[in-house]
This record gives C-alpha cells, sequence and structure tokens, in this order.
C-alpha cells in the first residue's frame, strides 16, 4: 500500500503521516461545560475549518478550532451572553489543556472553560447555606424564625460539639425568648445544626 494513501485511497499531508495521525474528515467533538458531565453539545469541524490543507502553524489551527467551538456554543447555557473568547480554554477528560486539535479523536469529550482551571465532572461539591434561628413558644406551638447572623462570627468553633438534628431540636428552651416584631418563620421539619454545649 502507498504510505501515502489511506485504506479509501486518499491523500494525507506528510504533516499529518509524520505525526502518526489519520482522522475522519469532518469529526465530532462532544463539548461539555467545565466540571460537568451532561448537557454536552455536539459540535462538527472539519480540516477545511482549521486550514490544515494549507500550510499553518499548530497555535493558528488551534485559535480557529476555539473559534469554531465558540461560534457554536453562542446563545448555549455554556457560553452564556458576555463571555470572552480570548479567555475560553480547552480540556480533555485527563484535564490537560488541548493544544493541538490535530491530536482529538473522533466523538471525544472536550470540557469547555472560560478563564477557570480545569474542574473534574467526578469531584462533586456541595454548596450549604447557614441560617441562625431562635423561637418562641405559645402554649405548644412553636415557632422559629431567622435571626441575625454576624458575618465575623465563626460558625462552628469545635465541630465535636455539634448535632444534626432531623425537625426543629425539641430541648430547645423557648420561654426566655422574646417575640419580634417581624420575623421570617422557618419550617420546623427542616435539618437543624445544635450546639450540644450549654453556655
Amino acid at each position: 500500500m502507498d504510505p501515502q494513501r489511506g485504506r479509501r485511497g486518499g491523500v494525507y499531508s506528510g504533516e499529518a503521516i509524520l505525526s502518526g495521525l489519520v482522522y475522519s474528515d469532518p469529526f465530532d467533538q462532544n463539548v461539555f461545560e467545565n466540571g460537568k458531565n451532561t448537557g454536552e453539545i455536539s459540535v462538527c469541524i472539519s480540516k477545511k475549518d482549521l486550514g490544515s490543507d494549507s500550510p499553518i502553524q499548530t497555535d493558528d489551527m488551534m485559535e480557529r478550532f476555539r473559534l469554531k467551538i465558540h461560534q457554536r456554543l453562542q446563545g448555549s447555557s455554556i457560553n452564556p451572553p458576555g463571555l470572552n473568547f480570548s479567555s475560553m480554554r480547552l480540556f480533555d477528560e485527563n484535564g490537560q489543556e488541548i493544544k493541538n486539535p490535530l491530536l482529538l479523536k473522533n466523538e471525544q469529550k472536550i470540557w469547555v472553560s472560560y478563564g477557570r482551571a480545569y474542574r473534574s465532572p467526578l469531584n462533586l461539591a456541595l454548596g450549604l447555606t447557614f441560617d441562625r434561628v431562635s423561637a418562641f413558644a405559645r402554649g405548644d406551638i412553636v415557632v422559629a424564625y431567622k435571626t441575625f447572623l454576624d458575618p465575623n462570627a465563626v460558625l462552628l468553633p469545635g465541630c465535636g460539639n455539634w448535632e444534626v438534628c432531623e425537625g426543629f431540636p425539641i430541648n430547645f428552651n423557648c420561654t426566655s425568648q422574646r417575640i419580634p416584631g417581624q420575623f421570617e418563620k422557618v419550617d420546623l421539619e427542616n435539618h437543624f445544626l445544635q450546639n450540644k454545649v450549654r453556655f
């Protein structure tokens, strides 16, 4: 077989043969938002889009590749309006930044980031918001409500001193609490953290 001909008789550039790379044309890339593994957008790119049929530098090809993906993502959840193309970075499934589009495979997964480092879709993060609450009682009725929380306060000193309560703690002393003029009520079925240390 002629070394410059593929199985279908296509002729490949010397650069592709030297790099050991022959990819399908066009080829699809599955583009994900940084840190996610759902909601991908398929982007179809041809050698003509990259300019790989002409003597062009890898940096120029990469710029065209990034631009093609950026244009395809316009208005999607991955690329809401206002994100700057110059800050766009592309990563493979190993978190390595993609520098040469000729090394990509057909239907490869790509993660796009605008100015941020790679975040693995496998490293999940949970954000929690804590509100300080108090309660008052009238007869058998308990009302829990949000109170002022000092933004500079250390919220959980001594993590071993706190316990999780399913529902409002039954041993909370409501008798000394004054009824505020206005308050935001809290659902008594929520989960609460209660400090076990009595002051």
